[in-house]
């Protein structure tokens, strides 16, 4: 076969475009410190080195959502250490409270001390993480009647009953039956102990109103006496008689009202109890980042500040020491237990974003090390590549110019 100059000139211009193509490739993997530049260049890397992006950057928002998440528990922690603060001061008041030596000067000092514990609890209730309410469910946010802010928990001044977005959480008594007979005993038929304690409960709502609404009742004065016998003071039976009544009438009123709101107002209860302000802190994970009210301080007549208001009042009217000692001393060290056990659950929580925090940092280390081995050149590779292939491509200038035929120009010169 008959070889032309015009064929080796094509041959080596083919040639030196390759080596030229090369050492263009090695230039950028220098300059860049990658392997590719694009997709075609080591698809196998580029597959991998984008499963490690696309997992670091979850990563990154799985670290962020859980470090949010402790610092919502961190709020919430500290304020169910202040309750149980409360508990703990309130239940020592009342071991103290209960003593026959105690003056009535003594209990009204005593009342005062309550009255302070009372209403810490409802600032405690209102605590915020920044300007978000941590303790009202899904209303973070508090309401604007008036164009003025008004906290999730409130009080009505009238009442002393504890609302929460609009709901009346001292009203509310679950399981309450108002046919339910009270007189019912353990060992008759039809008895029932939560529908017991719950008529009780609405009873405790009676008296409470009751007893706001008649100033002048005493509740030491013994009913029983009749006129001529010691004792006997007409204003304070007529006063009794008076707190009898507005007692009565009270249950009646909450019984038409049970009938008529009762299903609505368990439904919105049990809505309310089940939100929780959820953080996603980890594939299909999500973690409660507070805890529920309820779970705190309880409802109905017997939530904690229903219960030191109750408190408070008692030892303003001088009730009697087994009545102090049968009302409160038991039930808060229940409540108290109750609220140690949501502690213990709030713990429970920071230790296991203790531990996602841990592994999460050392996944980081690994997908970053991934990404690194699926991108990154070897440096010293490429400078002793990029050496060999300038050698490659200056040796195929120098045989080229021999090659190449002289044109008529090169004679001119």
């Amino acid at each position: 076969m008959r070889v032309t100059n015009s064929m080796l000139v094509s041959n080596f211009l083919h040639n030196l475009n390759t080596n030229m193509n090369k050492v263009s490739k090695l230039q950028t993997q220098l300059s860049s410190g990658r392997k590719f530049a694009s997709i075609s260049d080591d698809p196998v890397s580029t597959m991998y080195s984008m499963q490690a992006r696309f997992r670091l950057d979850n990563l990154a928002r799985y670290q962020e959502s859980v470090k949010m998440t402790k610092s919502w528990l961190t709020q919430a922690e500290t304020s169910v250490f202040d309750l149980n603060e409360v508990y703990k001061s309130a239940y020592e008041t009342v071991i103290d409270a209960a003593t026959d030596i105690k003056t009535p000067e003594d209990r009204r000092i005593m009342a005062a001390y309550i009255g302070q514990l009372r209403d810490h609890v409802l600032q405690t209730l209102n605590s915020t993480f920044g300007n978000k309410y941590i303790f009202a469910g899904f209303n973070t946010t508090g309401s604007y009647p008036g164009n003025q802010l008004e906290p999730p928990y409130k009080v009505d001044q009238l009442t002393g009953d504890l609302w929460l977005s609009g709901l009346n959480i001292t009203r509310y008594v679950p399981n309450y039956d108002p046919a339910y007979d009270l007189t019912l005993t353990r060992a008759d038929i039809g008895y029932n102990a939560i529908k017991e304690k719950a008529s009780m409960n609405v009873r405790l709502l009676a008296e409470k109103a009751a007893q706001k609404l008649v100033p002048a009742y005493d509740p030491t004065y013994n009913s029983s006496l009749l006129m001529g016998e010691a004792g006997f003071d007409k204003d304070k039976l007529n006063a009794y008689n008076d707190y009898i009544d507005a007692r009565d009438q009270y249950i009646d009123d909450y019984n038409e009202d049970f009938a008529l709101n009762g299903a609505e107002y368990q439904a919105l209860f049990e809505k309310l109890e089940v939100e929780q302000i959820e953080f996603w802190v980890g594939t299909g994970t999500k973690m409660d980042a507070v805890l529920s009210s309820f779970g705190l301080v309880g409802t109905g007549p017997e939530n904690l500040y229903s219960m030191l208001d109750n408190l408070y009042n008692d030892l303003m009217h001088g009730q009697s020491v087994p009545h102090i000692q049968n009302a409160y001393i038991t039930q808060l060290q229940n409540m108290q237990s109750g609220l140690l056990a949501k502690s213990a659950e709030l713990g429970g929580r920071m230790n296991r974003l203790d531990m996602l925090t841990n592994r999460y940092e050392m996944d980081f280390i690994n997908y970053t090390q991934l990404k690194s081995d699926a991108e990154d050149a070897d440096l010293a590779e490429l400078i002793m590549n990029f050496s060999m292939a300038m050698n490659v491509y200056n040796a195929a200038l120098s045989s080229g110019a021999m090659v190449i035929q002289k044109s008529l120009v090169d004679f001119i010169r």
